[in-house]
């Protein structure tokens, strides 16, 4: 004979209604799948059948592409994605941009780390950089070209280096090992 205690009771009623469920959602999706062709005449039934058979046949491979924002530095073997803002979130898996500063024409501004432990690193190199280093930022259809030509340290408050300015230019600014007092900025000037 076969006891029933409260614990197998719940666990009998939670298995019971869980199966109802998934029958349920089973039913009611075959359902709303044959409502949408039952009301449709059908031409447009043919319509949808050919869409969804030949769907990839007619995309242009242009329609899948990602948005492409980028920035490379060959002196240092840097290719890194840019995202739009400078939070640890941003600047812990990409290069970030100032969001105040241009995205094409102007003075384009950048942020990455240099070092940490979880985070990408991008800019640990950019300490290297020497005037007339090549810098390519490419956003979508657009790639420009920049010559380096400031590598400078700067008080972690000067945001003068970010200012508009009337030529393109590109500004890279990371921490200074060691000294959180500072920042390092890379200024690049388009070619």
């Amino acid at each position: 004979m076969i006891t029933y205690t409260k614990r197998n009771v719940q666990i009998i009623t939670l298995t019971i209604t869980v199966i109802i469920y998934v029958v349920i959602s089973v039913i009611c999706l075959k359902v709303n799948k044959n409502k949408v062709y039952t009301n449709n005449t059908q031409e447009e039934i043919i319509n949808i059948e050919n869409t969804e058979e030949n769907i990839e046949e007619n995309i242009t491979p242009n329609e899948h592409k990602l948005p492409i924002w980028k920035i490379q530095i060959p002196a240092i073997n840097l290719e890194a994605n840019i995202e739009e803002g400078t939070s640890q979130n941003v600047i812990a898996r990409n290069v970030g941009h100032f969001t105040k500063t241009s995205t094409l024409n102007g003075n384009i501004g950048l942020a990455a780390h240099n070092r940490g432990f979880g985070v990408e690193s991008y800019f640990k190199n950019i300490k290297n950089l020497n005037l007339g280093d090549e810098i390519i930022y490419k956003k979508d259809e657009e790639i420009k070209r920049y010559k380096v030509a400031k590598n400078v340290i700067i008080d972690e408050t000067d945001w003068t280096y970010l200012q508009n300015t009337n030529d393109n230019r590109i500004t890279l600014i990371t921490c200074v090992e060691n000294q959180p007092e500072y920042r390092r900025c890379v200024q690049a000037i388009e070619v």
